[in-house]
């Protein structure tokens, strides 16, 4: 299957229409109740679908949401270690030459 197909929701839509439409297919009755009970069923699918739809987009959202805060939250910590990185390795070059040129002054 691909990708697509193997989404539950659609799965799940899938069989509840075949399901729907094979039971109204095999339900004794006229042609006019059928293509009612039809109309209807697809209505009630309509909002099944709609709802589904509805509550995937409030997941998607809420996730979409939290990641991007988490990644504001790894960005900035990220930041502030690459600062104090920066800081500390700033520092140690001051020390390093600091240490090299009393040792110059010594030796001359």
């Amino acid at each position: 299957m691909t990708k697509r197909w193997s989404n539950p929701m659609t799965m799940f839509l899938l069989g509840a229409a075949t399901g729907g439409l094979a039971a109204l297919l095999f339900a004794p009755s006229s042609g006019r109740e059928l293509r009612e009970k039809i109309g209807e069923n697809s209505e009630k699918l309509r909002a099944t679908a709609a709802k589904k739809m509805d509550e995937a987009r409030g997941q998607v959202t809420e996730k979409y949401e939290e990641t991007a805060r988490r990644a504001g939250e790894l960005a900035a910590g990220a930041k502030e270690s690459a600062e104090t990185y920066r800081h500390a390795v700033k520092t140690a070059v001051k020390k390093g030459k600091a240490a090299y040129d009393k040792e110059l002054a010594k030796a001359g």
